[in-house]
């Protein structure tokens, strides 16, 4: 900065020198000085009529003391001298005015051109700030895509778009790749530890499956209990989305004939679309059973395995159980 004031008083000396100026060596003296004198303070040219001698001396002693002080000050660029909403421009490669930067009237900057970048990095501890942002107004045509894309070597990798309505804001909002988009991992996958048995209490009334289960491997799941000693799996994750439950099992009835029916209940409350009856036609004899089904869960939710038969007393042993969680749309 010391050296742009520098190279500035000497571009006027320079001036000065080379301008086609008719003035005399006395009055020229004396305008050098009054210009100096007005630059160094900020003011209006100056009016004095020091003789040539006088007037070179003062100018010389100005400017060995201007450039002592550039050389030692700290000194500040104060920025352009420009208004809110006015236009920085340049000339561009065919020679018309183009708009470079402004600061608004709401003290954003904005840039008119297309800009590139190599690191971006954001003010240290400046909390939770927005990296981009695209205000859709009522302006916007209703029907048509807003949003924008980043790639890499021109290709497109990532796009954040919508479809604009008819009041001001977008419907449809996705966040999309051509290539595989791999986002937050998100899933479960848990077993029955060993053989258990749980005893039907009341017909025709769902009940929690006993045993141990394991979360072999977990990511935004939580293996808890509810109402003191049932075991559940909590979904623990930011996103409400739809998950694909797929499980298997190998269970048997204490006796001849029992009409189970395995489910799961989520928050407590047997799922409708889940269920899967399993006919045990001989006692002590294993039967194989497996499905799937999609539940909707949102942070919190928990699911759980239950069972019911049509007679109380009935006892359901479960050999071994295995159920797989994962993201339905991902």
């Amino acid at each position: 900065m010391k050296k742009i004031l520098i190279i500035t008083a000497l571009l006027i000396v320079v001036l000065f020198c080379t301008a086609e100026s008719d003035l005399g060596r006395n009055d020229g003296a004396v305008t050098l000085y009054n210009y100096f004198v007005d630059f160094i303070n900020e003011s209006t040219l100056g009016t004095s009529d020091l003789g040539r001698t006088d007037g070179q001396i003062k100018y010389q002693n100005l400017f060995i003391d201007f450039l002592t002080w550039a050389d030692t000050a700290d000194v500040k660029l104060n920025g352009f001298p420009l208004s809110n909403g006015e236009w920085a421009t340049w000339l561009n490669s065919v020679g018309d005015t183009a708009n470079v930067m402004t600061l608004d009237t709401d003290d954003v900057i904005k840039l008119g051109q297309e800009s590139e970048f190599g690191l971006h990095e954001f003010v240290p501890n400046s909390g939770y700030v927005p990296a981009l942002d695209m205000q859709i107004t009522p302006d916007a045509i209703p029907g048509n895509p807003y949003g924008y894309y980043f790639s890499v070597d021109s290709t497109k990798f990532l796009e954040i778009r919508g479809v604009a309505n008819a009041s001001g804001g977008l419907d449809s909002v996705h966040v999309s790749s051509p290539t595989y988009f791999s986002g937050k991992k998100c899933g479960a996958f848990a077993i029955l530890t060993a053989q258990d048995t749980t005893t039907i209490t009341t017909a025709d009334t769902y009940q929690y499956v006993e045993g141990v289960f394991n979360d072999v491997l977990a990511e935004d799941f939580t293996q808890i209990t509810v109402n003191t000693d049932e075991p559940a799996m909590r979904y623990d994750g930011d996103i409400e989305q739809w998950f694909k439950l797929d499980w298997s099992t190998n269970i048997s009835g204490d006796s001849p004939n029992v009409n189970a029916v395995l489910n799961f209940s989520l928050n407590g409350t047997p799922c409708s679309c889940t269920y899967k009856p399993v006919f045990c036609s001989s006692a002590g004899v294993p039967y194989a059973a497996s499905s799937m089904a999609v539940v909707k869960l949102k942070k919190g939710d928990w699911i759980q395995l239950i069972v019911k038969t049509d007679d109380a007393g009935d006892e359901v042993t479960f050999y071994d159980f295995q159920l797989t969680i994962c993201e339905f749309f991902d």
